[in-house]
This record gives C-alpha cells, structure tokens and sequence, in this order.
C-alpha cells in the first residue's frame, strides 16, 4: 500500500512498523471475537468493497457512541439480514470488552489489510476508474488513522511530523491536538466520518 498517490504518503518503514506491532500488543484482533474475518479478508474483495464493510462497522460504533443499544439498531435498521445482526452483536460485545477506542483502531488496522491484499493481487487501479477513488480512501484513512495511533501509543507530535511530507503535516497537526483536546474517542468518530464523506464523494 506504500504506492498510494503522492497526497497519501504513508510513515515510514520503520515507524509503522513499529506502531502495527504495537498496537497488535495493544488491541486484540477483531477476528478472535468473531467477528466475521471473510468480510475483510476474501479473495473476491476489492478497494470498493473494503471501504465498503469498513463503513458499515464504523457507523454501528458511531451509533453506539450515540447511545444506541445493539437491540435498538437492530430494530432500527431496515432490511437487516440475519449476519448483520450477529455483525452487531459481535462488536457490541468486543466494545464492552475492550472499549471503544481499541475498537475503533481494530477496525481501521482490518481495513488496512483488507486494502492491502487486494494491493498485493492487483496492484494500483487504472487511473480514473472506480476503484481507484476507492484506493485514495483507503490511503488517506491510512494516513490519518496511523498519525492519531501514533499518538495514542505515546508519540510526540515532534517525532511524527517528520515522518511526513511537508503538505500533511498541518493535517497531522490538526488530528494530534483534536486527540489530547478532545479525546480520542472523538478523534476516531471524525475519522470514521471523514472516511465515509470520501466513499460517497466520487
């Protein structure tokens, strides 16, 4: 996923590494909960479909951050098939076990394997089609959700800046203060935002 278009430069080698092996220590995997692994990891998946998925289990967190209970969004939500509701359940129960905040960067750190296999098959998309609108989103949420993990890890805003070309470092700078003003609880429920305004604005 390192090719991304130049706006969506990742960290370095060294730095993600760093931050993907400890937030593995840190959070455990989305898939020990059962929480459907075939979703995101399929062969067939595409960018599209990644982003796709990922919103779907973004927005069930944001709504529970907004007081929902899963019986509540279960009957509120129309045309729910039978999986959808064991999808609720299940991240209801991982967020009662491990929080919101770790939940929320499990989901982002699938959706950045989800993009990366289908990478890793196809490479990067033709420019101008679907999916490589898709490819961009996937790129930039990467960025944003390796900046704020960064600094919920410990990183100092000093440390991660460099890590990027000049032209993101004010979006970096914007997303480290909004976390320690904030919290990180609303950080991730901008980003899972700013993730479905990209989906839906081709």
């Amino acid at each position: 996923m390192r090719d991304f278009r130049q706006q969506a430069i990742t960290l370095s080698r060294r730095v993600v590494g760093m931050m993907l092996a400890a937030s593995m220590a840190v959070y455990p995997a989305l898939s020990s909960a059962k929480v459907p692994a075939s979703k995101t990891d399929a062969a067939g998946e595409s960018f599209e479909s990644c982003a796709m998925i990922t919103s779907e289990y973004l927005t069930i967190l944001q709504l529970h951050q907004k007081g929902f209970t899963a019986a509540q969004l279960k009957a509120s939500l129309p045309g729910i098939s039978a999986q959808g509701k064991k999808d609720v359940d299940a991240l209801y129960r991982v967020i009662d076990r491990d929080g919101i905040v770790p939940t929320y960067a499990n989901i982002n750190g699938r959706y950045i394997h989800c993009a990366k296999q289908v990478f890793d098959r196809h490479g990067k998309p033709p420019r101008g089609s679907r999916e490589e609108h898709f490819y961009f989103c996937a790129g930039e949420n990467k960025l944003r959700y390796q900046v704020v993990l960064a600094a919920y890890l410990g990183g100092k805003e000093k440390d991660i800046l460099p890590q990027l070309p000049e032209d993101r470092r004010d979006l970096a700078k914007s997303l480290i203060s909004m976390a320690h003003k904030d919290g990180y609880q609303e950080t991730f429920d901008l980003l899972a935002s700013q993730l479905k305004r990209c989906i839906v604005g081709r």
